[in-house]
């Protein structure tokens, strides 16, 4: 799995490279917004999660810090944005 953490303002490469169609198709990509209040981008072919403080996410888009912390242990590459 390829992990991509992005922060707020967004870099317009992280757009192009994340929405650019993969051939062959792969695992998709997942993408985690480290803002909590930030919007969550509009990707398509990726898996895409926004990180709350609380101990509890309220919707199946939002993620604690300790499963961040999981993801980025499961991954095989983290690209910080």
């Amino acid at each position: 799995m390829m992990l991509h953490l992005l922060k707020d303002p967004v870099t317009p490469l992280a757009f192009r490279i994340l929405s650019a169609p993969v051939s062959p198709p792969t695992t998709p990509p997942v993408v985690v917004m480290l803002s909590p209040g930030s919007a969550l981008p509009d990707l398509p072919r990726c898996t895409v999660y926004r990180v709350t403080e609380s101990a509890t996410p309220q919707s199946g888009t939002s993620i604690s810090y300790a499963r961040l912390v999981s993801l980025i242990f499961e991954a095989d590459h983290v690209i910080a944005w």
